[in-house]
């Protein structure tokens, strides 16, 4: 029987290493096909395609082979089960690195319970800074920031660094303009540069350069591992019997509890969005009873959803919304100044917004967010993608903007706006 499951293993590992690469397909219609069909093809191309950003992760956090397979595995097998939620599907790279660091961390603190980790790395392609004590006490830090970056940071860095992949590549895989992944990889290592530095670890660029540009030469994980972990990963889908020692106790320990951390954080964060849904209708009801000159009970929450009938709509969301009207906005980057008319309105309890500079010249505002007297958004001009954050203070809305050029990279600025 063991010789069995041996010799089908070897078998799907050959057929495994002497298959193709599917270029053509996306990873978003890599994951189609996984969710829809269960091809184990297209599983394996996503193995194959992001494992060794996945392993080098591990590696790197638990400086130990057997440990890095086991978390290696565990963060396929998540991927297995959730690969249905990915939002980002035409590259999922940024959500594999995210459940791999997560796992490799989890792992490294149970594995300091069990016995001390070994001192020294596992044999890996390495950058070579002047100090190798620089470089260990650099390996942490720099993923624990880089799995913080914004994710219009982190996806390029991944796939330009990590699966060393050409600006070109990038740019298709994220239907980018070339020049967007140029501004934001260029934005990507200073961020990552000033934040190393805000930690205590001063380094010029030049290094932190060439710590990045050495993972594209780190170790591929062992064919045989990346066979395996298919091969156990579509078992355990099919609810088939899987071949002893193909999996872990390990590994499967690890992935149920990132899929239970996982679980437990889409929890709160529907429970948070219950509270506040149940603190607005508090609210809406207690101003309407406080209005009606009536005390307020519980058993009064339905006549809550009525508004009151000399209330007109314009008002309601006026109030809503402090930002409704049009303004005439200041655009500041260094030495050069644009003004332009911003409008916003409240079309179904949703704010929208337009930027015009002349009559035949005008964007539409995305993302718009609204807490209190704060504001942001974006604005994809077709010179420049714009994003926007200020606060309305008397009457007067200031902030901060970050611009992405098509062709020079990123640029910082302000922007005030007043009733015109």
């Amino acid at each position: 029987m063991a010789g069995a499951a041996v010799a089908a293993v070897l078998q799907h590992i050959r057929r495994w290493v002497r298959r193709p690469p599917d270029d053509a397909s996306t990873d978003g219609q890599l994951l189609e096909r996984f969710t829809a069909l269960g091809d184990e093809a297209a599983f394996a191309e996503l193995v194959q395609r992001h494992g060794r950003l996945v392993y080098n992760v591990c590696l790197r956090i638990l400086r130990d082979d057997h440990d890095a397979e086991d978390a290696f595995q565990a963060v396929f097998l998540v991927l297995a089960r959730k690969a249905g939620s990915i939002r980002q599907r035409d590259s999922v790279a940024s959500w594999l690195y995210g459940v791999a660091h997560r796992i490799a961390v989890r792992a490294k603190a149970q594995a300091r319970h069990r016995s001390a980790l070994p001192s020294e790395s596992a044999d890996m392609a390495q950058p070579d800074p002047a100090d190798e004590a620089a470089w260990r006490e650099l390996q942490p830090l720099l993923d624990d920031e880089l799995a913080r970056l914004p994710e219009k940071y982190k996806a390029p860095l991944l796939l330009c660094y990590f699966e060393g992949r050409s600006n070109e590549e990038a740019a298709q895989v994220l239907r980018w303009p070339s020049g967007t992944v140029k501004g934001r990889l260029a934005r990507a290592r200073e961020l990552l540069r000033q934040r190393l530095e805000q930690r205590g670890l001063a380094l010029p660029l030049g290094t932190v350069l060439a710590c990045l540009s050495g993972q594209a030469m780190a170790a591929s994980p062992p064919a045989e591992l990346s066979a395996i972990t298919v091969k156990a990963t579509m078992s355990i889908v099919a609810g088939t019997a899987t071949p002893a020692g193909m999996v872990s106790a390990q590994a499967l320990a690890l992935s149920q509890g990132e899929l239970l951390t996982m679980f437990a954080t889409k929890l709160k964060l529907a429970t948070a969005f219950v509270l506040c849904a149940g603190l607005t209708v508090w609210t809406t009801v207690s101003g309407y009873q406080a209005w009606a000159g009536k005390p307020f009970t519980p058993t009064a929450l339905p006549v809550a959803l009525e508004a009151p009938q000399n209330a007109s709509p314009a008002a309601a969301d006026a109030k809503a919304s402090p930002f409704e009207g049009r303004w005439t906005t200041k655009i500041e980057v260094g030495s050069e100044s644009v003004t332009a008319r911003v409008e916003f309105t409240t079309e179904a309890g949703k704010l929208k917004g337009v930027a015009r500079l002349s009559k035949d010249k005008s964007f539409e505002l995305q993302k718009i967010q609204v807490a209190g007297n704060k504001i942001s958004f974006d604005c994809d001009a077709v010179e420049a993608e714009l994003s926007f954050s200020g606060e309305l203070k008397d009457g007067i809305v200031t902030g901060k903007l970050e611009m992405l050029g098509k062709n020079d990279g990123v640029k910082e600025g302000t922007f005030t706006m007043t009733r015109p």
